[in-house]
């Protein structure tokens, strides 16, 4: 989780894994004076964005967004930046925390794949011997 300070506020922002989900596998997880924001999903381009507010010492608010760069599928980091009132404050990359797990799911997920194949493909084979067998 990395921190940024702008005007007296705290913004920690952190890249997570959300859910199962092929195109939304992680997203940036945004808190601001302990409130919490989620990510949503463009429709373009695999890639998340999280809207956020601010609140100002004279209780007016500001508006802010973590963007993700480029899509985040196959490997556990992104770029991304930040912005507050059409004001970019900051790019870095991000690095998933168990980056090992992402490469595990994707391993597990390829194997089953590949065995439900196998399987669909024996059945066809036992359907057609059936059928010869008659």
């Amino acid at each position: 989780m990395r921190s940024y300070q702008w005007n007296e506020s705290l913004i920690k922002v952190e890249l997570r894994p959300f859910g199962a989900f092929l195109w939304l596998a992680y997203g940036i997880e945004v808190w601001v004076d302990q409130r919490r924001f989620l990510p949503t999903v463009d429709y373009v381009g695999f890639t998340t964005h999280t809207n956020f507010e601010i609140e100002r010492r004279d209780g007016s608010r500001v508006s802010g967004v973590v963007r993700t760069l480029a899509p985040i599928w196959f490997l556990p980091r992104t770029k991304c930046s930040i912005t507050i009132n059409q004001e970019i404050i900051a790019r870095d990359t991000f690095l998933l925390r168990r980056w090992y797990l992402s490469y595990l799911a994707w391993f597990l997920l390829g194997l089953f794949l590949l065995m439900a194949l196998f399987g669909f493909l024996m059945f066809v084979l036992l359907i057609y011997y059936l059928q010869q067998r008659t």
